[in-house]
């Protein structure tokens, strides 16, 4: 298994976090990933809304990173693993065309069960929001998955 990329679109967009996860990890781009709303159910996730966008940074990865995320991410038990073809472009806004990477969706029955006894995303949060604002993000699309989780049923 050779280098791969990542999509990065919850706590793991913070560098310092994945220079602790992931110490191979670079920073390889950002993308906007349309039609794909950001939702918190404890962790971070994202689903299928033809109206929403979601920005995302990309890492390029080893595969001793991917095995790391795949612990931190409970993968196959928490999220699970696609891959995904996106267009990407340089930190500074110059298109760098399309490539593939992989993407952590969390699993229905993490969605179900983090929907049926909801926790609060405060720290992480803040995590996020800190990477939105270094990386030039409209906060505005984390202020609105914030406010969906606070109405989901308790």
């Amino acid at each position: 298994m050779s280098e791969r990329y990542y999509i990065a679109y919850g706590s793991n967009m913070s560098a310092g976090d994945m220079r602790e996860r992931t110490p191979e990890a670079v920073l390889a781009g950002k993308t906007t990933l349309k039609g794909w709303r950001l939702q918190f159910r404890y962790g971070a996730n994202i689903v299928r809304d033809e109206a929403s966008q979601t920005p995302a940074i990309i890492w390029k990865i080893s595969p001793q990173d991917e095995m790391s995320l795949d612990r931190y991410e409970d993968v196959p038990d928490f999220y699970v693993k696609e891959e995904w073809t996106i267009p990407v472009e340089s930190l500074d806004g110059r298109d760098l065309g399309e490539l593939t990477a992989l993407v952590y969706i969390m699993t229905e029955e993490a969605v179900k069960e983090k929907s049926a006894n909801p926790v609060s995303p405060g720290w992480y949060y803040e995590i996020i929001r800190k990477a939105y604002e270094a990386f030039g993000f409209d906060t505005g699309i984390l202020e609105e998955a914030l406010e969906e989780s606070r109405r989901v049923p308790r």
